[in-house]
């Protein structure tokens, strides 16, 4: 998530940085989602990252490719993501 009103290169994100993610992780993570939020609402960015594992998540920053993912926010943005993990509670459909 990015806050609203965080500088925020949206092309940069899309064309470059989600492709990177996929690039270096192609054996853990199954798909990614990159979803514009409402004027209104208080983030103006969501991204859904699906991995294998929670644990595949969670080496991410002890990986040298987690770390260069990390160090490429600088490209598109001024602002610290905001991570949350996602548990599902229900689904249907």
């Amino acid at each position: 998530l990015f806050t609203q009103g965080a500088v925020f290169d949206v092309d940069y994100y899309v064309k470059e940085h989600m492709p990177l993610i996929a690039r270096s992780f192609p054996s853990t993570l199954v798909s990614w989602e990159v979803n514009t939020l409402p004027t209104d609402a208080p983030f103006c960015i969501l991204a859904q990252v699906e991995w294998t594992t929670e644990e595949a998540f969670d080496s991410l920053p002890l990986s040298e490719a987690g770390q260069k993912i990390f160090a490429d926010v600088s490209n598109f943005s001024k602002s610290a993501p905001i991570f949350m993990k996602l548990q599902p509670l229900a689904s249907g459909a």
